[in-house]
């Protein structure tokens, strides 16, 4: 009992190195809905995109890949705080520890705390000098802004991108739906469908004037010509060719009229009548598309999140880690009773064997 209560005394009194805390406070904050609020659950833990986000956080700082991005990005080695000659044995790393072997370190030194009440996230960093532990948590503080920024500025893209996507898509398809009709009134020199019959109308309207005036001036003729003149003869055969064609622009309506091509007057207005409703659709969905983006940057606008920090980081002025008195009076405690458990079983053995 005494041996091993000594044995940690004497570390912990002469060998253990003191270690510094620095404690900071902060939360994950935005103007982002809650997810379940329509449901009434926007007071339920774990609720809110903040809270996912602070969760991730919270990973990310008890994670390797922390290290490795201070160093990347801030130029500031962590595991270089960590190999100082006066930390003792227990504690001290070699300047290039492996990273794969950090975490399980670096856990050790780092405390992450997150109260799904409040929303704050508690960070504690220990170290062995004063100024270790403030510029570590420093780096702390700027890398988890940069997550943070970086889960924004993924969840606003992830909205607009399927947005802008669905945008292209019906921009082309709208597109295409133009073309083929500029290309169908090039062909068919047809605007509209109002303009496709009249078309013919025009023809026929113009060759039924046409007819009358002659049918009028034969009828002055019979009483002032001999119906065998010339005259008259011609006049008949211009009635009787104009009336003729007349027949036929009339049959060609609805049913042979040759509109651009070997096309028939009613195949070219069914064609008509399909490219608008493909180009009315196309538009439809396009506008539809136009205001789903709107939307989309409305929501997107609503996905800022920003890290409030609400107790900052502070140079610690005096070591409170490790305990000796405490932490030599745990092992003696510990050490008593093994002691007590020892004798117990002792005893009992020497009773059975008595």
């Amino acid at each position: 009992m005494v041996g091993p209560t000594s044995a940690i005394g004497y570390y912990f009194f002469t060998i253990a190195s003191p270690q510094y805390m620095v404690e900071m406070q902060f939360a994950v904050r935005g103007s982002s809905e809650e997810p379940l609020g329509f449901l009434g659950l926007s007071a339920l833990p774990g609720a809110t995109t903040q809270s996912s986000d602070s969760y991730i956080v919270q990973n990310y700082i008890r994670s390797q890949q922390l290290a490795k991005d201070v160093l990347a990005e801030q130029g500031v080695d962590i595991r270089q705080a960590y190999a100082h000659d006066f930390i003792d044995p227990l504690y001290k790393i070699e300047p290039d520890y492996p990273y794969i072997d950090w975490e399980s370190y670096w856990q050790r030194m780092v405390s992450v705390e997150f109260n799904n009440i409040s929303g704050n996230t508690t960070v504690r960093v220990f170290a062995f000098a004063p100024e270790d532990a403030l510029t570590i948590a420093d780096a702390i503080l700027e890398q988890s802004e940069n997550v943070v920024n970086a889960l924004a500025d993924d969840s606003r893209q992830q909205l607009l991108g399927a947005a802008q996507a669905e945008v292209d898509r019906t921009e082309g398809r709208l597109r295409a739906a133009r073309l083929r009709m500029q290309e169908f009134r090039n062909d068919t020199q047809v605007l509209t469908e109002d303009s496709l019959g009249q078309i013919e109308f025009d023809i026929v309207g113009e060759l039924e004037q046409e007819l009358s005036r002659m049918v009028t001036r034969r009828r002055l003729l019979e009483d002032r010509v001999d119906v065998d003149s010339p005259i008259v003869r011609d006049l008949d055969l211009q009635i009787a060719a104009t009336r003729e064609q007349l027949r036929q622009e009339r049959s060609r309506i609805g049913s042979s009229a040759n509109v651009g091509g070997d096309r028939s007057l009613a195949d070219v207005a069914t064609e008509l009548v399909d490219l608008t409703t493909s180009q009315e659709f196309a538009t439809a969905a396009y506008t539809a598309a136009l205001e789903a983006l709107e939307a989309a940057r409305a929501d997107a606008r609503q996905q800022e999140r920003y890290l409030a920090t609400y107790i900052p980081a502070s140079l610690p002025t005096e070591s409170r880690h490790p305990k000796p008195y405490l932490y030599t009076g745990i092992a003696f405690i510990w050490a008593f009773f093994a002691w007590l458990v020892a004798l117990f079983l002792i005893r009992t053995i020497r009773d059975h064997t008595a």
